[in-house]
């Protein structure tokens, strides 16, 4: 989940809930991530633009009933 930043004010405030429902929603059939980790990410250019974000990296553990009701 990342969001922006505009001159210096942030356009909103990244979720670390929504990184991992991100994370499980790009693989049909995820229920859970295994070995995760969580990265805080940030940019900035003065006065111009920036952003500001929360990336996670894991293994996905899947449901194969649900991985095949997907397709």
């Amino acid at each position: 989940d990342k969001k922006l930043i505009v001159v210096f004010i942030p356009i909103g405030t990244p979720n670390i809930e929504t990184a991992i429902d991100k994370a499980l929603e790009s693989t049909p059939g995820a229920v859970a991530l295994v070995d995760a980790a969580l990265y805080s990410k940030y940019w900035y250019f003065p006065y111009i633009v920036g952003e500001v974000g929360y990336y996670i990296k894991g293994t996905a553990l899947i449901d194969p009933a649900l991985a095949n009701r997907q397709r």
